[in-house]
């Protein structure tokens, strides 16, 4: 009776044993299989250097090889999988969403020294330099053909005086040399020109030239008729009357035609549709009053001239 007792109890000791047994047995494996197995024998460098000869690794070249040789590839492979699937897992652990890629090393970018610099830009600026000195010399070899301005401020052209002597004043751009009837003339202020001239009796044609230093001329002429009023004595009071209403009408139609630029000025700036319509009509009254002015001047003269002619 005994002897069974212990019989039952070794068996139930040994099933327990066994029960034990693999139970630590199957939570060492599904502990096993959670974890990264440890890298073992691995190469000192990863991945391993090419070969000289054929330019793979040992394990390219285990795959060609056969018998123990293509055993030892095969292992090789296995190890190098077993490698990657430890560095993926070691990275994953550390940021699950980065993506382990081999590392490029970049060279560090040369340094470039203040005086280096310097020495780059300097050809630059020199080609600058002799690019506006060409520039330079082609506008200045350009010849200058444009006339200076020229116009006479007093007397008016075909006027009539009672007096030998009158005083011509010019108005041109300031340097030029200026001659009126042949004699050459001073500045008085810059870019005015005076000058008294002797007239002869009866109509005097006055040349008038302007010289600038490249040798552009403008000329234009003065018609002043002189009239010796001792000659006219009957006619004296008429041609004094006629004399001053010409230059009163002379004057007016100066005055008309400074008036008429400076609406033809202020029409051209203006952008009021309206404005332009009312500065238009406006212009063409003083253009045609100008013209009446005109054409008393041309009467005035006839006048005149009948007495002179009588």
């Amino acid at each position: 009776m005994q002897m069974k007792k212990l019989a039952v109890s070794l068996v139930a000791t040994i099933g327990f044993a066994l029960c034990v047994f693999f139970l630590m047995q199957f939570f060492s494996e599904r502990a096993d299989s959670t974890k990264a197995p440890a890298p073992r024998d691995w190469p000192a460098t990863w991945p391993p250097p090419r070969s000289t000869q054929t330019g793979e690794g040992p394990l390219m070249q285990g795959a060609h090889e056969s018998g123990p040789e293509a055993k030892t590839g095969a292992d090789s492979r296995r190890r190098s999988q077993r490698w990657r699937q430890h560095k993926r897992m070691a990275g994953a652990e550390a940021n699950p969403d980065l993506e382990l890629e081999p590392a490029l090393e970049l060279a560090p970018a040369p340094e470039i020294v203040a005086s280096e610099l310097t020495q780059m830009t300097e050809p630059v600026a020199e080609e600058q330099n002799q690019t506006l000195v060409v520039a330079t010399e082609v506008v200045d070899s350009v010849p200058d053909t444009n006339p200076p301005p020229l116009s006479v401020i007093s007397p008016a052209d075909r006027s009539y005086v009672l007096t030998g002597q009158i005083f011509v004043r010019v108005q041109s751009e300031a340097g030029v040399k200026v001659s009126i009837n042949g004699k050459m003339v001073f500045e008085d202020s810059p870019g005015l020109f005076l000058d008294k001239v002797s007239l002869r009796q009866g109509m005097n044609r006055l040349p008038i030239l302007a010289k600038d230093g490249a040798g552009n001329m403008a000329r234009t002429a003065l018609r002043v008729t002189y009239i010796n009023a001792s000659k006219y004595r009957r006619f004296k009071d008429r041609l004094t009357v006629l004399l001053r209403q010409l230059d009163e009408v002379r004057g007016a139609s100066d005055d008309m035609y400074l008036r008429l630029k400076k609406l033809i000025h202020k029409i051209s700036n203006t952008e009021d549709a309206k404005r332009i319509i009312q500065l238009s009509i406006e212009k063409d009254h003083l253009q045609h009053a100008r013209k009446e002015l005109e054409q008393e001047v041309e009467k005035f003269i006839d006048d005149i001239n009948r007495i002179l002619t009588e």
